[in-house]
Formats: C-alpha cells, structure tokens, sequence
C-alpha cells in the first residue's frame, strides 16, 4: 500500500479513532488484549497483561520485561466511551535499522468485521511512514488467516516462520550409536557453531528473541557479557566419529522458559538433535539447574525436525509468521 488516507494530525480520521493516551489507556487496553487474546495467553502473556494494568496505575509510560522500556505509540478505537479496539507501535532496531514492532492488534469480538482492524492498521503505517520508518515488523499466529489476509492488503510480506517448543524438563533416553560423543563446547567447536547459530537465526529474527551471540563466545568477553545480563549458559558439542556435528547451549531466562538455542547442520541434524538434548537435560539435572516446573524452549523453523522434537517430549506451543512491510 502506498498511499493512505487518514493520518494522526489530520480530520480525515474518523471520530472513534485517536492516539492512545499514555497511561491513561493502559488498563483500559490491557482488559481488551486480554479478552481477545484469552484462549492463546500463556504464562509470558498474563504477566504482560499484568505489568501494563500496573504501568497504568502508577501512571508510567513504560511497561515491559525487567529493564525493557520502549515507549508505547498507537491508536484506540472508542465507542460510547469504550476502548474496543487497539494496536501499538514499539520503536525496535531491526536488521540494524530503526523500525517499529506493530503489536496488541485487537478488536472486542462485539465489534468485528467492521473494517476496525483495517483503520488501526492505516492509520498506523501512516503514523511510521511520516516518521520517515523504512519498515515495520509484527507476528500473527499461523492459524490466524484472516489476519494475515489483512496485512497482505497492506503490504506486509511473510519473512520467516518460526515454531516455539516446549517441554517440561525430563530424563529423555535414546540409544545413540557408541560413534556419537558429547562433550563441553570449546574454543575449536566456535567457528561451526556461530555459522550454524547465524544460520538457523538470522538477521530477520535475531533482533527479536532472547539470544546474544556475543553472549555465548568463548573466552573473557562472552563471559564478562553473561555476567552483566545476570544468565546462567552451559554449552555441549557433539561429535560423530570425532567430527563435530553440532552444538546447545542452555540459557536461563527471566520468562516462563529457559532456552536451548541449536547450531546444527541439517546433515547430521536428527543424530546431532537426539545426542544434545538429553545429554543437556542429564547434565542440568545433576548439577541442579532444572527448576521444578520449568519449561525448556527452542525456536526453530516452522515445519523442520518436527519428529526430533516430538521424539524428545517436546510440543509445538506456537507457530509465528514474522512479516515486514518496506516504505517505498
């Protein structure tokens, strides 16, 4: 879409439609994101909807995890004095490039399909494109076409598709061949691991998940980095035959999940995969890191290694499409 009819500054918005005011709107729309998005809200998203009622009675501009402060833009949807409709922009630095994240994309069930969504979204590309924004990002479900319909209309085009896992920490035994060995990761293991790190998460998803790869280098530096972001990181090599064919590495978080992040070549990937994990998972469970009822997570792509991970008591908890939108 290159052109767009309603902007913030202009009359030619509708009536219903405004700016969100800050903190004024806060609880108000952390009520609507919860109503809309109930049936898919996990433990990450109650607390989300948590922090923004809390940022709104403290009268705060910022909410976000820990020391996450981005400050909040978008527009409301007001009928009878009632917010039934939103969206928000976070300021994010994406592929290096300042952009906007559209997120909290909701409509009260009472009032769809009537081209609300639509407006919200206008109007928001209009808000970033006179902003001079060279692009804007957001994630919908997989499941969620009428939404990605929407933003095809827009311009918005699919950049990757990623699935979360998730599995409760558990003992997962398998009969690995006596050729396959796994061990510490060290310094050597390096130069394959971050090929495969920054293949399997690329600069078109990196910027939004919850891996630094500086974070995890070998050496002084990763670890002065570790110790600044307060995370705990083990990391495991594997080898078959004596050649690496992969390596994990383990990170704690402050979500509902700890995360094992995978640098595998697609080659060996199902060995690599079934040597790693429980391997991890035993090593955890010895030195006492697995906290009782803690998740594991890993974020891979959509549609790969779906029987490795089911094998190894993991369950698809989502699949993202992550689009973006290029101004002219």
């Amino acid at each position: 879409m290159t052109a767009y009819s309603r902007t913030a500054e202009t009359t030619q918005m509708p009536k219903q439609l405004r700016p969100i005011r800050l903190p004024q709107d806060l609880s108000e729309v952390a009520d609507l994101v919860e109503l809309c998005f109930a049936a898919t809200l996990d433990r990450d998203g109650r607390r989300f909807i948590r922090q923004m009622r809390q940022a709104g009675s403290r009268r705060s501009k910022y909410i976000g995890f820990n020391n996450f402060p981005p400050t909040i833009r978008g527009f409301v949807w007001v009928e009878n004095g009632r917010i039934i409709g939103n969206i928000n922009l976070i300021p994010v630095l994406a592929e290096s490039r300042k952009s906007y994240l559209i997120a909290n994309v909701s409509v009260h069930p009472d009032y769809r399909h009537r081209g609300i969504a639509h407006t919200l979204t206008e109007a928001s590309l209009e808000f970033a494109h006179q902003r001079r924004v060279r692009n804007l990002w957001l994630q919908v479900d997989e499941n969620n076409e009428e939404a990605q319909h929407l933003y095809g209309d827009f311009g918005f085009s699919e950049r990757a598709r990623r699935t979360v896992w998730h599995s409760q920490p558990g003992l997962t035994k398998l009969d690995i061949p006596p050729s396959v060995k796994v061990r510490t990761r060290r310094r050597a293991d390096w130069t394959m691991q971050k090929k495969w790190l920054n293949t399997l998460y690329g600069k078109e998803v990196i910027w939004n998940l919850p891996l630094q790869i500086r974070s995890i280098i070998p050496g002084i530096a990763g670890a002065m980095l570790r110790s600044l972001n307060d995370q705990k990181i083990r990391q495991w090599s594997a080898f078959h035959h004596q050649k690496w064919i992969g390596s994990l590495t383990w990170q704690t978080s402050y979500s509902q999940a700890d995360w094992l992040w995978v640098a595998v070549p697609p080659q060996k990937r199902e060995l690599a995969l079934c040597a790693l994990i429980p391997h991890a998972r035993q090593k955890l469970h010895e030195r006492g890191l697995l906290r009782p009822m803690r998740t594991l997570a890993v974020n891979f792509p959509a549609g790969e290694s779906t029987k490795v991970f089911e094998t190894l008591g993991f369950q698809a908890h989502q699949t993202l499409i992550w689009m973006k939108k290029e101004f002219e």
